[in-house]
């Protein structure tokens, strides 16, 4: 291997690495998080009429059909107004980010889900699961 062969070799190996560095610093962005949290527009419309609070799943429905009944505390979900979210589900528990513009509410980096009632004391997002092909309903009451 010649000198000259082995430089430019090695000169395309940095530029490679520096390439993939550049795109990895640029995906890793503390601002991506800061913008997600920003872009909630979360507004009481009254009456407590609000995401904001804390929420208990009671049941979900598959296609129309009830599919099961929660126990109490089984899971519940805590939008906060600085657009995080706080979860507990069989005792796990996670966090993220949350953004509602209008109907449509974004929980995570998840598919969509779509208000389709939200009352002081109830809340109804409605999803499509495109790994069973079904659209579900979960059915919340607020407990706080």
């Amino acid at each position: 291997m010649t000198t000259k062969t082995f430089s430019l070799r090695r000169f395309m190996q940095l530029c490679l690495l520096l390439v993939v560095t550049s795109m990895t610093l640029t995906a890793c962005d503390k601002d991506d998080d800061d913008e997600k949290a920003s872009v909630n527009n979360e507004q009481p419309t009254g009456g407590g009429n609000s995401l904001i609070g804390r929420w208990e799943l009671t049941y979900d429905m598959a296609d129309g059909v009830i599919d099961e009944y929660y126990n109490s505390g089984e899971f519940i979900i805590q939008f906060n107004s600085d657009g995080t979210y706080y979860a507990i589900e069989d005792g796990y528990a996670e966090s993220d980010f949350w953004r509602r513009q209008g109907n449509t509410l974004w929980i995570a980096d998840d598919d969509p889900y779509t208000i389709v009632e939200l009352s002081s004391s109830r809340l109804v997002l409605e999803y499509y699961d495109s790994y069973d092909y079904t659209t579900w309903r979960d059915v919340y009451r607020r407990i706080n």
